[in-house]
């Protein structure tokens, strides 16, 4: 999860936010001088800061600079390439009252300063700087090996027709650990090549249960390919097609005032709850499989639902650190009922909170989405469709409550 904040906010969850970045560079021995206004974090699961960026605007030279750190337990997973993409995309905003010229930034990490080389950044001394808008630095790098191999497996078996297929690789719109995303000629429908087994596996349930809720993509096709990634069945997905995806980032300064802001702030709120809720749940579940005791465990939980119901009535609510076993699983997962409810009546997020509430009656709990697996698509056909609504674009990893 990555939050946005700035020193000179009203807002407390913003100065949280500048807070720990400044603990973090400090703690890394960088120390920020006082016209960083501006800080993204990235947090882990756990709430823990793992990185952080900040940065500023001057006006007079028309030059946004910024600084990156990333604590040394999580350095290598590419924590600073998705800051550097947030410290860029500030960059090209219109929203700082001048036409920002360059980018730059002083930099002692060599591996830093190797990586704003590759991007295009030119070196003076410490300095690396760029003009804004030169040389795209996210060029398109093609897809990984395995993920030609199951499009080009695609062609040869003619498992689809042409509309279902990229023209080349420029179409790749990105990768992610378990697979890679394409457009195609029918612009209402990407492909996904996956080696991810809980996502085929929540497709292939949602398949079965037919009805597709208004929160949540919908998948189209699904079909396994003869070959294996990493010792996982590679699969190719078709689903419905995004217009945008993920919440905007200026939703975490200056929303307490601009109420579509303040709404999509909440939104990103309760993705949150509902997220670490089925963390814990699934963490607790995790324990009794490791003891053999999975459907037990689920069954019990099952049995409890009625106790839990009237216990939790808040998003907020915490499971009492006494409370153990199958009794405080259901109570996290009476917490996700509830944030559910709460968003079904919200904007922005009701047909999030349908999509949650149906699968969860169906005995899916989706316990990974947070705010870059949501997005807007286009139902222009359907006039009771509201198109500033969001919709789940990634399901990410499904627990399966019923054995």
């Amino acid at each position: 999860m990555i939050a946005f904040g700035r020193g000179d906010s009203d807002d407390e969850g913003e100065i949280s936010v500048a807070d720990d970045a400044d603990r973090l560079f400090r703690e890394n021995e960088i120390y920020l001088h006082r016209r960083y206004d501006n800080f993204a974090v990235s947090y882990d699961d756990d709430g823990r800061p793992q990185a952080a960026l900040a940065w500023f605007v001057d006006p007079g030279d028309a030059e946004l600079e910024f600084s990156i750190v990333v604590d040394k337990e999580h350095r290598g997973k590419g924590l600073a390439s998705r800051l550097l993409n947030i410290a860029e995309d500030e960059a090209s905003s219109d929203v700082w009252g001048v036409d920002v010229k360059t980018i730059s930034a002083d930099v002692v990490n060599p591996i830093m300063g190797d990586m704003l080389s590759r991007r295009g950044y030119s070196r003076s001394g410490r300095v690396y700087s760029k003009e804004v808008g030169q040389a795209s630095p996210r060029k398109n790098p093609g897809a990984p090996p395995w993920a030609k191999k199951a499009v080009a497996r695609l062609r040869e078996k003619h498992v689809v027709g042409d509309e279902w297929l990229p023209l080349d690789d420029s179409d790749m719109l990105g990768c992610g650990r378990y697979g890679c995303v394409y457009a195609l000629p029918d612009s209402k429908t990407v492909l996904k090549v996956s080696s991810d087994p809980t996502e085929v596996h929540f497709i292939k349930r949602a398949m079965e249960i037919g009805d597709w809720p208004e929160g949540i993509v919908e998948y189209r096709a699904l079909t396994e390919l003869d070959f294996t990634y990493r010792r996982r069945r590679v699969y190719a997905i078709w689903r419905e097609a995004a217009v945008k995806v993920g919440l905007p980032r200026d939703i975490f300064w200056g929303f307490q005032k601009d109420y579509d802001k303040r709404m999509l702030n909440q939104f990103a709120t309760r993705l949150e709850q509902f997220r670490r809720a089925a963390a814990r749940f699934r963490e607790r579940l995790k324990r009794a499989e490791d003891r053999g005791k999975r459907k037990r465990f689920l069954s019990r939980v099952r049995a409890l639902e009625d106790w839990a119901f009237g216990l939790v009535t808040s998003p907020r609510y915490e499971v009492p650190s006494w409370v153990r076993g199958p009794e405080a699983a259901v109570l996290e997962l009476r917490v996700c009922e509830v944030v559910s409810e709460f968003m079904e009546n919200e904007p922005f997020a009701y047909y999030v909170g349908g999509a949650f509430r149906f699968y969860l009656e169906h005995g899916l709990l989706l316990a990974d989405v947070h705010g870059q697996n949501v997005g807007i698509v286009d139902r222009s056909e359907d006039p009771d469709f509201d198109p500033k609504a969001y919709v789940i674009t990634d399901p990410g990893h499904a627990i399966d409550l019923v054995g």
